[in-house]
């Protein structure tokens, strides 16, 4: 997804929810790391739930290290499944809530299925070999291939899917004016973000030799409950000579039980990368805060944390294609 990014150089105080101090801007830099004294870099994202951060944590993987491995593609195709399914799921929903009710028994008795399905597609993070959690209490971390515990329903997907009025819960969804009800955040990002790579890509996904490529792997959601953390190296310019800095990235998720975390692995972090979605302008949470309000309030609080005080933060507008799109419909100041 398009992005764009700021970083802070100003120097401010705020108050403090999550450990106190000042928010501060030092100087930009790399430091030294043993042994041989090479440049290296630490690095930690965050931001608030379904931001995309993930989605940039899946990018350096993809350009820093020789993209995706055979394990992480089979995962991504579960889990890309997981998505297509749910989708449907959340269709059918949005056919109920409009009065309309699936037009055949084989419809039917298929949608049964799938709701009982759906959890055989999912993914534990922390058989991820990247699991910073599993890896400490001495589990996971094999990178094994998975495989699906059931063979994929095909035959229902498609039935489904070929229904009336799934076929009209679709338009409806797709219409600038629709809105789902503020709690249903989860049914909101699968219909914005996952339902429609999903639909465009559904003849390939259900195929029994579907293997999931790159651009599947970076359009596949999920929510982070787990802590992983990457090794890479880049190449940058400094003092006109091109050096290789040793760098390593932290992905930690926005729920508020996962927020709990941060602090935990602030410490020698040189660079906070604070993701906001510039899209969920129009987006008012059950709490009746606008969410892009919230999320700025989210990186006040960061910024105001003792924790973070010696970190450089970059703050990365994600989605603004999103946004872009929105724009065409509605006005900015209408929401936010």
């Amino acid at each position: 997804r398009q992005a764009a990014t700021h970083t802070r150089t100003d120097e401010r105080a705020i108050p403090a929810t999550m450990g106190g101090g000042m928010s501060r801007a030092p100087a930009a830099r790399t430091k030294k790391a043993e042994p041989g004294n090479k440049l290296s870099a630490d690095m930690l994202l965050l931001g608030a739930p379904s931001v995309g951060k993930s989605t940039v944590f899946r990018q350096i993987k993809l350009l820093y290290r020789n993209g995706f491995t055979p394990a992480e593609r089979k995962r991504a195709r579960i889990e890309l499944r997981h998505n297509l399914i749910a989708s449907l799921l959340k269709l059918d929903e949005v056919a109920l809530e409009l009065g309309l009710n699936l037009t055949s028994n084989d419809a039917e008795e298929a949608i049964t299925r799938l709701k009982l399905l759906l959890t055989d597609y999912q993914f534990d993070e922390r058989d991820d070999a990247n699991c910073v959690e599993a890896q400490a209490e001495g589990e996971g971390g094999a990178d094994e291939e998975t495989e699906e515990s059931v063979p994929f329903p095909t035959s229902d997907v498609l039935t489904v899917f070929a229904d009336e009025s799934i076929s009209k819960a679709l338009m409806a969804v797709k219409a600038p004016n629709f809105s789902l009800a503020q709690a249903d955040s989860a049914g909101r990002e699968l219909i914005q973000t996952a339902l429609p790579y999903v639909m465009e890509n559904m003849d390939r996904i259900v195929k029994s030799d579907f293997m999931a490529s790159d651009a599947d792997c970076l359009h596949l959601r999920r929510q982070t409950t787990a802590v992983e953390k990457i090794s890479f190296k880049c190449s940058i310019m400094m003092r006109s000579k091109q050096e290789t800095v040793a760098c390593t990235c932290t992905d930690i998720g926005g729920q508020a039980q996962e927020q709990e975390k941060w602090e935990q692995y602030a410490s020698g972090k040189d660079f906070l990368v604070f993701v906001a979605a510039m899209s969920d302008f129009d987006h008012m949470l059950p709490n009746g805060t606008n969410a892009l309000s919230q999320q700025f309030q989210l990186l006040r609080q960061v910024l105001s944390a003792k924790c973070f005080a010696s970190a450089n933060v970059i703050v990365l507008l994600n989605k603004t294609d999103v946004l872009e799109e929105k724009l065409r419909h509605h006005q900015l100041q209408d929401f936010f």
